[in-house]
This record gives C-alpha cells, sequence and structure tokens, in this order.
C-alpha cells in the first residue's frame, strides 16, 4: 500500500501539461522483451504534450538468479512516461513516429498466475510492484520497429521478494502498428 501511495505520488510531481502542441503520439504495440524475456500487447496513449500512460498485458519469465529457476507467468503492466526531451528528437522527419527519445517515468505491474511451481517463489497467483525509471526508445531507420530499454529501482509486495529495492530493467524489441 505504502508503494502504491508512493508511486501515485510521483506521478503527480511529473509535470504534464504546460505546452498547446502534443508532441506524443497514441501508438498500438507489439513488443518482444529480451530481458526479461516476454511476449506483450501495449497501448499508449497521450496525457498531455509530452506525457503518455501504457498499459501492456502479455506474456513472459521471472528469473531466480540466486538459484537459477526461470517460472512462466501472465503480466500486466502500466507506465506512466514523460518524454523529457522529445521536442529536441522531434527535428527529424523519422523521430516522428513511435514517441522516440529519452523519458522518465513510473511504472505498477503485476505477474499473474503461475504455470510451474517453484521452490523459489511464493507461487501466488498476483504479485504486485512498483517501478521508477530512466529510457530510451529509438526507432530503426525506415520500418516500425523500435528499441526500448528501461532501468530503475523497483519495489514488491511486502513478502514477496528479499530484495528490496530491486534491479528493474526491461528491453526489448517492438513493432508499431
Amino acid at each position: 500500500m505504502r508503494i502504491s501511495l508512493t508511486l501515485l505520488a510521483l506521478i503527480g510531481l511529473i509535470p504534464t501539461g504546460y505546452a498547446q502542441k502534443r508532441l506524443v503520439q497514441a501508438i498500438n504495440r507489439w513488443s518482444m522483451g529480451l530481458l526479461p524475456t516476454g511476449v506483450h500487447y501495449s497501448k499508449e496513449i497521450p496525457l498531455a504534450s509530452k506525457a503518455t500512460l501504457e498499459g501492456a498485458v502479455g506474456v513472459g519469465l521471472t528469473y531466480y538468479l540466486g538459484t537459477f529457476a526461470i517460472q512462466f507467468r501472465t503480466s500486466v503492466a502500466v507506465d506512466y512516461k514523460f518524454y523529457y526531451a522529445l521536442d529536441k528528437a522531434q527535428v527529424r522527419a523519422e523521430d516522428k513516429m513511435g514517441n522516440n527519445g529519452p523519458f522518465i517515468g513510473v511504472s505498477c505491474f503485476s505477474d499473474l498466475f503461475p504455470w510451474n511451481k517453484l521452490q523459489q517463489s511464493k507461487n501466488r497467483s498476483f504479485l504486485l510492484g512498483g517501478a521508477i525509471f530512466w529510457g530510451k526508445r529509438q526507432q530503426i531507420k525506415d520500418s516500425g520497429f523500435q528499441l526500448t530499454y528501461l532501468v530503475g529501482p523497483s519495489f514488491a509486495m511486502e513478502g514477496l521478494s528479499t530484495q528490496n529495492p530491486a534491479l528493474y530493467l526491461r528491453t526489448g524489441l517492438s513493432y508499431l502498428f
């Protein structure tokens, strides 16, 4: 509960809409995650000139590095992103598609319904966490593909992780449509 309140407070602190002109676009994307591995569908919608809200659903893997185990799970995530340098990136025509550029944000994520039971995991059907991150998206020239990288500290529900805060990392390749 404390984590959720902290994330909501951080969203309120990030400036969302002083300019009249929207620099971000509504986007649908399929993403193949590399770290962590998974496949997700997401929808990104503009909130202000440089801010978006992105919701994603998919399937993926959860890694336990201490004893090396892999758990298959479905996942849901909601990200708030503020593209702080988007107006500078808009100079080039190829950067106009796909909300390219660096951003900061907060994420609320959940791993749902483990497909395989593991000794390393609590095997709960609902896990909830949050993260604060910095990231970057880069369009691959003349294509509908993007590379994405996010990193920052994350927090999980009490009792689900012995490592609070932990490293939050997402990398992947997306196709925009």
